[in-house]
């Protein structure tokens, strides 16, 4: 490769110049030649080592290289970003060559079926000169599926005692097979009274919607509701939380009957006023002596879903009770000099919570002589 270099000159006349090139492009030449004489033969020896075998051996190669590479197994439509690969797609929609089958999680349908296929290829060696011979082979597996929900909304957020709430239960049938005994039981609040007359369908004889109510058939792909309407009660003392269920048959692929139940589903209504708890308790059932001292307790419930504010406590203690100076105690606050005859002061309440207030006072008999 030293004479792909020119000789390096010191004559400035244009014949020296003139040499210097020659010199170089009569090397280079010979070069070229060379290379072109040595890419030449090895061009023919690599197409002769491609006619050394067989034209179906070269096409079915190309074909699963497709297969592999074209629609590649990582950035084609392949077994695991697309729709193609060897063993049908667990992600996919494939075969080995990139075209059939489909995947666990492909392309979904209406009718909630999963078909999973595998799909085999490869070349058995021949006897002696003879060419491989090219062997496929492939098998799926279909999964059905049953699915069904339930949902159910009130026509109100928040109500009072006397108030009405209308309430819809919707069933889905999200399956390819029609689903039957569709029944909906419905867990009441008992804080609701159901009226009877609204149920829509209406119960048969024995049904209610505490034991459940049979709304028939459900097609497939199809839904079907139940509505009714209730009375809030007088004695409501806590937001309304009203719960349903379905229980349903099917048959499946061998026509043997099925039986499936959806989850419980809830709706809550917030109470407005659903008032305050209060319960009170001593320390003593009896008294025996003058200046004997009795500790009260009051607690405070709000019932509602909403917070309560300026809360203010009251007890007006009878003549026969007199108040121990600082011995109040506010939840678990030190003890405060605040008689409750005048009313202690708590602020606010938040829905749900519980305020606790104690105070001790002495007996005087003889007030009640």
């Amino acid at each position: 490769m030293d004479r792909f270099y020119p000789r390096m000159n010191n004559t400035a006349n244009g014949g020296a110049n003139n040499g210097y090139t020659n010199d170089y492009y009569g090397d280079f030449n010979n070069y070229s030649n060379d290379y072109n004489s040595y890419n030449s033969n090895y061009t023919n020896d690599y197409g002769n080592y491609n006619d050394d075998y067989p034209a179906d051996y070269h096409n079915d190669y190309n074909g699963l290289a497709g297969g592999l590479n074209g629609s590649s197994w990582n950035n084609g439509n392949s077994t695991n970003n697309g729709n193609g690969g060897n063993n049908g797609g667990n992600n996919g929609n494939g075969s080995g060559n990139g075209n059939g089958g489909s995947g666990n999680n492909g392309n979904g349908n209406s009718n909630c079926r999963i078909t999973n296929t595998a799909t085999v290829r490869g070349y058995v060696n021949g006897h002696g000169s003879s060419d491989p011979t090219l062997v496929t082979g492939e098998d799926s597996v279909t999964l059905g599926c049953i699915m069904a929900d339930i949902s159910k909304t009130a026509d109100r957020e928040s109500a009072n005692a006397g108030d009405r709430i209308r309430y819809t239960i919707t069933f889905r049938n999200m399956s390819d097979r029609e689903m039957y005994n569709v029944t909906i039981t419905d867990q009441l609040s008992p804080y609701l009274n159901a009226i009877a007359t609204t149920i829509n369908p209406a119960p048969q004889m024995g049904e209610s919607l505490e034991t459940g109510i049979n709304i028939g058939r459900v097609p497939a792909n199809a839904s079907r509701t139940l509505t009714f309407t209730a009375t809030v009660t007088d004695d409501v003392s806590e937001d309304i939380v009203n719960r349903a269920f379905a229980d349903f048959n099917f048959r499946g692929a061998n026509g043997q009957e099925q039986s499936a139940s959806t989850p419980i589903t809830s709706v809550t209504t917030t109470v407005e006023n659903a008032g305050i708890t209060v319960n009170k308790t001593a320390n003593k059932n009896y008294v025996t002596a003058n200046g004997e001292e009795v500790e009260f307790t009051i607690t405070v419930t709000n019932n509602s879903s909403r917070g309560i504010t300026d809360l203010v406590i009251t007890d007006q203690l009878p003549a026969n009770l007199v108040y121990v100076e600082d011995s109040t105690y506010i939840g678990d606050e030190m003890p405060i000099n605040a008689n409750p005859t005048g009313g202690i002061y708590i602020g606010e309440l938040d829905g749900g919570d519980s305020i606790t207030v104690r105070f001790s006072a002495t007996v005087n008999l003889r007030n009640n002589m």
